[in-house]
């Protein structure tokens, strides 16, 4: 069986030549992006951002089962409720705030031991809330938890 020995040829390239072709591997890989951000040609203005002034009222049931605080308080900025205190279920609040809400029904009695009623929260937008208060016997701030509402 003969060989047959294969030639390489340097390739002469120009830089001119050399800046064409990347240019155009630099276009056609940035093309797709560039196609999907021109939109599907919708006329309509986008939707205004929610606005921060609509309040209302909630009731807000929390579980300290797992950590004893003492005196807890609700941390909510710019709400008439920040740092107000919470309540301690009680099984006549407990029965009052599950006729309210039918899905605390499935909440066991020892699960549901905080309360705070009509806290004043946004309307149409998340609000960043925690709640703080004090260990039962050192006195140290103790941080309850940080739900997002």
């Amino acid at each position: 069986m003969k060989r047959h020995p294969i030639k390489f040829q340097a390739m002469q390239t120009r830089r001119r030549d050399f800046l064409k072709a990347g240019a155009l591997l630099g276009l056609s890989a940035g093309a797709p992006l560039l196609m999907s951000a021109c939109g599907g040609g919708d006329d309509d203005p986008p939707p205004p951002p929610p606005s921060t002034d609509t309040r209302e009222a909630r009731h807000l049931h929390f579980d300290f089962s797992h950590n004893q605080i003492a005196e807890p308080r609700l941390f909510a900025l710019r709400s008439a409720h920040h740092k107000a205190p919470l309540q301690a279920h009680t099984p006549e609040t407990r029965a009052q705030h599950r006729a309210l809400n039918p899905a605390l029904a499935n909440v066991p009695d020892d699960r549901l031991t905080h309360f705070l009623a009509d806290a004043d929260l946004p309307a149409d937008a998340l609000q960043s809330i925690y709640v703080m208060g004090k260990h039962p016997s050192s006195g140290a701030p103790l941080l309850g938890c940080l739900p997002i509402t």
